[in-house]
């Protein structure tokens, strides 16, 4: 009897034994999943805020960089985390990524907000570019201006990008300033009397203008002041 007793217990011990490893090897298994679950969920929230540009009443630039450290921090925690300070930094790393995803949502739908009133201003400035032109192609040659701002019109009409949109307004907007300034010498030109018109000032000052609008100088500022100058004289 003590021998089959003796035996009983060996075979129990064994058996016993045996299991240990696999709940071990299946808990480890588990933790593991969770911090490759995390790792993932942090990955994801740091891609999104590379993503989101500072949008005024959304986010600023320094809120932007606080969540990259932030995000960065709890990736390193959980990577070096043991297994039990992992399951703790769960509900921080969960909480993290769902108000990252609700700043992309939110990011996204002011861009598209914005992206709509930044397109409608650059095509405003077309219309009025267009408009300016045509009044100073009576005086000056500017078919370079008219290929450029119809350019710059298909460009805006393609790109959904915020950042390449408001590029293209920054040069229609010197296109702006400068057909407006061009449809002025015009308008100064035209009140001109047929002598003044016809003398050798005036007529250098064109020259420069169409010199300028050929080498894409967008400037004629001071040619506008010497027309106006020449104007008032020619009134005295």
């Amino acid at each position: 009897m003590s021998q089959e007793y003796v035996s009983v217990n060996i075979y129990r011990s064994e058996e016993a034994v045996e299991e240990i490893p696999q709940v071990s090897e299946f808990s480890t298994e588990r933790r593991e999943d969770l911090r490759s679950k995390l790792l993932g969920m942090l990955d994801e929230a740091l891609s999104l805020l590379d993503k989101i540009a500072p949008i005024p009443g959304v986010i600023s630039e320094d809120e932007l960089l606080e969540k990259r450290r932030e995000g960065r921090r709890l990736r390193s925690q959980v990577s070096s985390a043991s297994d039990q300070d992992l399951s703790k930094i769960q509900p921080q790393v969960e909480a993290y990524y769902y108000e990252i995803k609700a700043l992309y949502d939110a990011y996204v739908k002011q861009s598209s907000q914005s992206l709509d009133e930044l397109k409608k201003y650059g095509r405003k400035l077309v219309s009025d570019i267009r408009s300016f032109l045509s009044k100073a192609s009576s005086l000056f040659d500017v078919s370079p201006l008219q290929k450029d701002v119809e350019d710059l019109s298909k460009k805006l009409e393609e790109t959904n990008d915020i950042s390449t949109v408001q590029s293209i307004n920054h040069s229609l907007e010197t296109l702006y300033n400068f057909s407006k300034d061009l449809s002025s010498f015009v308008d100064l030109y035209s009140s001109l009397s047929d002598d003044t018109k016809n003398s050798q000032d005036v007529k250098n000052l064109i020259s420069e203008a169409n010199r300028r609008i050929s080498q894409k100088n967008y400037s004629i500022s001071d040619l506008l002041a010497k027309l106006g100058e020449i104007a008032k004289k020619s009134q005295e």
